[in-house]
């Protein structure tokens, strides 16, 4: 594993990547990608996972994945994850609100296919 690699993965210990000063910020993430009852079964089945620092996300607005209920409210979908993720530690890479875009599409497209769970926004 390349030195400065972190996993993006909410454990109970892990640190809010805002809050890592810039100096000890990951140069690498490694992200699970999967369902979270699969990515969970991926981390607790590598146990070297355990050994990477811990870094975590805090999202300002839920999911814009809503084919599938989130199990938590600051849960969100890989890519969106990546993007936020990448806000953070490379804020000069261009082109991350258009995978966002792209993303939504994609998720309305499914939509139409899929029945919905309400948005969040929808419930209030």
């Amino acid at each position: 594993m390349p030195a400065q690699s972190a996993l993006l993965y909410p454990s109970h210990d892990a640190r809010e990547l805002t809050t890592v000063p810039l100096e000890e910020r990951p140069r690498h993430l490694v992200i699970l990608d999967g369902t979270w009852f699969h990515t969970k079964k991926i981390y607790d089945a590598h146990t070297w996972l355990h050994d990477l620092p811990h870094v975590r996300l805090t999202p300002d607005e839920p999911s814009r994945y809503r084919i599938r209920p989130q199990p938590n409210a600051r849960y969100v979908a890989t890519l969106e994850a990546i993007v936020y993720a990448l806000r953070i530690i490379e804020p000069q890479t261009h082109g991350l609100d258009g995978l966002l875009r792209s993303f939504s599409a994609m998720v309305e497209r499914q939509a139409t296919y899929f029945p919905m769970h309400p948005s969040p926004q929808s419930c209030s």
